[in-house]
Protein backbone atom coordinates (compact mmCIF):
# COMPACT_ATOMS: atom_id res chain seq x y z
CA UNK A 1 0.00 0.00 0.00
CA UNK A 2 2.99 2.29 -0.42
CA UNK A 3 1.31 4.07 -3.35
CA UNK A 4 -1.72 4.85 -1.19
CA UNK A 5 0.48 6.02 1.69
CA UNK A 6 2.35 8.25 -0.76
CA UNK A 7 -0.96 9.68 -1.96
CA UNK A 8 -2.02 10.52 1.60
CA UNK A 9 1.35 12.12 2.34
CA UNK A 10 0.88 14.31 -0.75
CA UNK A 11 -2.56 15.33 0.52
CA UNK A 12 -1.06 16.13 3.94
CA UNK A 13 1.44 18.48 2.35
CA UNK A 14 -1.46 20.57 1.05
CA UNK A 15 -4.14 20.15 3.69
CA UNK A 16 -4.27 18.72 7.23
CA UNK A 17 -5.77 15.23 7.41
CA UNK A 18 -7.63 14.16 10.53
CA UNK A 19 -7.77 10.58 11.67
CA UNK A 20 -11.37 9.36 11.39
CA UNK A 21 -11.12 7.46 14.69
CA UNK A 22 -9.39 9.95 16.99
CA UNK A 23 -9.98 13.26 15.23
CA UNK A 24 -6.28 14.07 15.60
CA UNK A 25 -4.32 15.65 12.76
CA UNK A 26 -2.08 12.99 11.26
CA UNK A 27 1.61 13.29 10.57
CA UNK A 28 3.09 11.86 7.39
CA UNK A 29 5.76 10.18 9.51
CA UNK A 30 3.24 8.25 11.58
CA UNK A 31 0.61 7.12 9.11
CA UNK A 32 -0.55 3.63 8.52
CA UNK A 33 -3.13 2.71 5.91
CA UNK A 34 -6.22 1.17 7.47
CA UNK A 35 -8.87 -0.94 5.79
CA UNK A 36 -12.15 0.55 7.07
CA UNK A 37 -13.78 -2.82 6.41
CA UNK A 38 -11.10 -5.30 7.50
CA UNK A 39 -8.80 -6.72 4.87
CA UNK A 40 -9.26 -10.16 6.44
CA UNK A 41 -12.85 -9.97 5.18
CA UNK A 42 -12.46 -8.07 1.91
CA UNK A 43 -9.06 -9.44 0.85
CA UNK A 44 -8.87 -6.41 -1.43
CA UNK A 45 -7.36 -2.95 -1.33
CA UNK A 46 -10.15 -0.77 -2.71
CA UNK A 47 -9.17 2.90 -2.65
CA UNK A 48 -12.35 4.03 -0.90
CA UNK A 49 -11.73 1.45 1.86
CA UNK A 50 -8.20 2.67 2.61
CA UNK A 51 -7.88 5.54 5.02
CA UNK A 52 -4.88 6.95 6.84
CA UNK A 53 -4.63 6.49 10.57
CA UNK A 54 -1.85 6.38 13.11
CA UNK A 55 0.18 3.21 13.45
CA UNK A 56 -1.04 2.69 17.01
CA UNK A 57 -4.73 3.04 16.11
CA UNK A 58 -4.37 0.71 13.14
CA UNK A 59 -2.73 -1.91 15.36
CA UNK A 60 -5.40 -1.66 18.02
CA UNK A 61 -8.30 -1.71 15.52
CA UNK A 62 -7.23 -5.05 14.12
CA UNK A 63 -10.05 -6.95 12.40
CA UNK A 64 -12.89 -5.05 14.03
CA UNK A 65 -15.56 -3.24 12.04
CA UNK A 66 -15.78 0.42 13.01
CA UNK A 67 -19.12 1.57 14.41
CA UNK A 68 -20.98 2.62 11.25
CA UNK A 69 -22.93 5.59 12.61
CA UNK A 70 -19.87 7.02 14.32
CA UNK A 71 -17.10 6.47 11.80
CA UNK A 72 -18.65 6.20 8.34
CA UNK A 73 -19.63 9.90 8.30
CA UNK A 74 -16.01 10.74 9.17
CA UNK A 75 -14.77 8.48 6.36
CA UNK A 76 -17.17 10.19 3.93
CA UNK A 77 -15.96 13.63 5.02
CA UNK A 78 -12.33 12.55 4.56
CA UNK A 79 -12.99 11.06 1.13
CA UNK A 80 -15.04 14.06 0.00
CA UNK A 81 -12.21 16.37 1.06
CA UNK A 82 -9.86 14.31 -1.09
CA UNK A 83 -12.36 14.40 -3.95
CA UNK A 84 -12.32 18.20 -3.74
CA UNK A 85 -8.51 18.31 -3.74
CA UNK A 86 -8.30 15.93 -6.70
CA UNK A 87 -10.36 18.39 -8.72
CA UNK A 88 -8.54 21.51 -7.56
CA UNK A 89 -4.86 20.49 -7.19
CA UNK A 90 -3.02 18.85 -10.08
CA UNK A 91 -0.36 17.45 -7.72
CA UNK A 92 -3.06 15.56 -5.78
CA UNK A 93 -4.82 14.48 -8.98
CA UNK A 94 -1.60 13.07 -10.45
CA UNK A 95 -0.77 11.16 -7.27
CA UNK A 96 -4.36 9.88 -7.07
CA UNK A 97 -4.22 8.54 -10.61
CA UNK A 98 -0.99 6.68 -9.84
CA UNK A 99 -2.47 5.05 -6.74
CA UNK A 100 -6.01 4.54 -8.03
CA UNK A 101 -4.90 2.38 -10.94
CA UNK A 102 -4.16 -0.43 -8.50
CA UNK A 103 -7.01 0.15 -6.07
CA UNK A 104 -10.32 0.19 -7.91
CA UNK A 105 -11.83 -3.09 -9.04
CA UNK A 106 -14.74 -1.14 -10.54
CA UNK A 107 -13.86 1.62 -12.97
CA UNK A 108 -17.54 2.53 -12.97
CA UNK A 109 -17.39 3.26 -9.23
CA UNK A 110 -14.17 5.25 -9.68
CA UNK A 111 -15.87 7.33 -12.38
CA UNK A 112 -18.98 7.89 -10.25
CA UNK A 113 -17.00 8.93 -7.18
CA UNK A 114 -14.05 10.81 -8.63
CA UNK A 115 -14.78 11.45 -12.31
CA UNK A 116 -17.43 14.14 -11.91
CA UNK A 117 -16.16 17.42 -10.49
CA UNK A 118 -19.61 18.69 -9.48
CA UNK A 119 -20.82 16.17 -6.90
CA UNK A 120 -22.36 17.51 -3.72
CA UNK A 121 -21.14 16.02 -0.47
CA UNK A 122 -24.51 14.32 -0.03
CA UNK A 123 -24.39 12.71 -3.49
CA UNK A 124 -20.79 11.60 -3.00
CA UNK A 125 -21.65 10.08 0.40
CA UNK A 126 -24.72 8.32 -1.00
CA UNK A 127 -22.72 6.74 -3.84
CA UNK A 128 -19.93 5.71 -1.46
CA UNK A 129 -22.29 4.19 1.05
CA UNK A 130 -24.87 2.54 -1.20
CA UNK A 131 -22.66 1.33 -4.04
CA UNK A 132 -19.53 0.40 -2.14
CA UNK A 133 -19.48 0.37 1.64
CA UNK A 134 -22.88 -0.74 2.95
CA UNK A 135 -23.06 -4.04 1.03
CA UNK A 136 -19.54 -5.01 2.13
CA UNK A 137 -20.00 -3.79 5.70
CA UNK A 138 -23.26 -5.69 6.15
CA UNK A 139 -21.77 -8.86 4.68
CA UNK A 140 -18.74 -8.63 7.01
CA UNK A 141 -21.05 -8.13 9.96
CA UNK A 142 -23.11 -11.20 8.95
CA UNK A 143 -19.88 -13.21 8.78
CA UNK A 144 -19.13 -12.41 12.39
CA UNK A 145 -16.84 -9.42 12.20
CA UNK A 146 -17.55 -7.47 15.35
CA UNK A 147 -17.59 -3.80 16.16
Amino acid sequence: LSDVASFWRTVMEIHPVRDIYSGEVLSGDDISIDHFIPWSYTASDEFWNLDPTSKSINSSKGNFLPEWDTYFPALCALEYGVYSLIHSKSQVRDCFEKAAGNHFSSLSLKAKLFGNRNLSRETFSRILSEEAAIPLYNAAERCGFLR
